[in-house]
């Protein structure tokens, strides 16, 4: 039993001894592995601090005729040459802000409230000027706004107007000389009154803003697409229709000469 017991003591010892030394070089190996990884670390962020710091100075250095994007690759030709505009475009502003004289700026906001303030009042065309800045202000309103009244003018407005051009230039004509024909009717006479003493066919001009008003109102492209199919159209049979009218009207050239609009007043 001793003996068998002084053996086992042994075998332990041996044994303990190995595994304490196994487990030392294990302890060192994870040391240097340590070590090792930290070095490793340390070197790549050198590596990175270093590659940021080329990167920089080259975009520093060529910022003015290269771009780079975000991967360091060099951009296109194109937007370098982009760029080099931009560039230009900014100096050139600088140095038109830098030149600016107060004094000059001043005495051209004087001159600028002078000019709209001489003058007699009422007789300088300040309608023009009223639609002007009004067509201004609507351009710079909400677009939902500026929808709405456009649907409302093109819409029911042109329809209604289109309507009651037609009905009064019926009137003045007489139903008795109405006809599809560019040719006169038989028996028919010269109308120069009424909607005539402003232009020459105004019931082509009614049914043309009808024609608007209804494809305004009905949202339809393919209306307002005929609506330009019928003003070319009336643009051909009024060059034939007043072949006749001059024709059968020895006064039509007088007429002519003394309303030169066809469809529109003072336009056309």
């Amino acid at each position: 039993m001793a003996f068998v017991g002084s053996s086992g003591l042994a075998l332990l010892n041996g044994c303990g001894f190995r595994v304490g030394a196994f487990s030392s070089v294990v302890g060192r190996r994870d040391v240097g592995a340590g070590v090792r990884s930290a070095r490793s670390r340390a070197m790549t962020v050198r590596m990175m601090s270093a590659s940021e710091e080329q990167s920089g100075s080259r975009t520093t250095t060529d910022s003015s005729s290269e771009v780079y994007s975000l991967d360091g690759s060099e951009s296109p030709q194109w937007i370098q040459d982009m760029n080099l505009k931009l560039q230009e475009y900014k100096e050139q502003l600088t140095k038109s802000v830098e030149g600016l004289d107060a004094d000059k700026v001043t005495a051209g906001g004087k001159k600028l409230v002078d000019n709209l303030i001489q003058g007699e009042w009422l007789s300088r065309g300040e309608v023009f000027g009223g639609i002007q800045l009004a067509l201004l202000y609507f351009l710079l309103q909400d677009s939902r706004m500026m929808d709405g009244l456009a649907n409302f003018l093109f819409g029911p407005i042109c329809l209604l107007a289109g309507g009651a051009v037609c009905v009064k230039a019926f009137v003045d004509l007489g139903i008795s000389q109405i006809s599809i024909w560019p040719k006169p009717a038989p028996g028919a006479e010269l109308r120069t009154d009424g909607l005539y003493q402003y232009v020459r066919h105004p019931i082509y001009a009614g049914v043309l803003l009808a024609s608007l008003g209804w494809a305004g109102a009905t949202h339809s492209p393919s209306r307002f697409l005929l609506t330009l199919g019928f003003a070319y159209f009336f643009a051909r049979k009024i060059a034939v229709e007043e072949e006749f009218l001059e024709e059968t009207y020895e006064g039509y050239k007088s007429y002519k000469e003394a309303v030169p609009f066809k469809l529109i007043p003072r336009i056309f």
